[in-house]
Formats: structure tokens, sequence, C-alpha cells
């Protein structure tokens, strides 16, 4: 059979339009790491590491079912002062 043939048998959809569906997934899942991913810039001269303004209630994963933002900080304020200063 030639591959036209095999497009129109009707027991093949299912399988095309799973692949269909899980590249368009993929696709979406790669736009959205291009788009909001924290280690990701886009510009330069705006922000040339972006890694560094995240926050500890920035939510970074896709789904978490933890609510960062009533975690304290990891460590005290003089530590964060001191690595800003360096």
């Amino acid at each position: 059979m030639r591959w036209q043939q095999h497009i129109k048998l009707p027991e093949l959809a299912p399988l095309f339009i799973c692949t269909g569906v899980g590249m368009a997934m993929a696709g979406s899942y790669v736009f959205r790491l291009a788009t909001k991913g924290p280690e990701v810039t886009w510009s330069r001269v705006k922000n040339p590491e972006p890694w560094q303004v995240i926050g500890p209630s920035h939510r970074v994963k896709f789904y978490s079912p933890h609510d960062y933002s009533k975690l304290d900080r990891p460590a005290p304020q003089e530590a964060y002062d001191a690595i800003k200063g360096v």
C-alpha cells in the first residue's frame, strides 16, 4: 500500500489523533518553557541574569502541590545582604 492509502484507513484515525495531540502538547510545553522559564532570557540588556530575581514566593514549576508563598526564607537577611555585597 502507498502512503496516501494508509491515511484514508479509518482504523488509523485514533493513531493520528493521539500523535497529533501529543505533538501539540509537547510543543506547547516547550513554548511555555521558552517564555516563562526562570533561567531563560530573551533580552540580555534588560535582564542578563534572570535566575537572580527569583523570589521565594515565585512559582517556577508548572504544577506544584505546595504553596510556596507561606514559606520563610531559609537564611537570615544578613546572609542575603552579604551575598549582594560581593
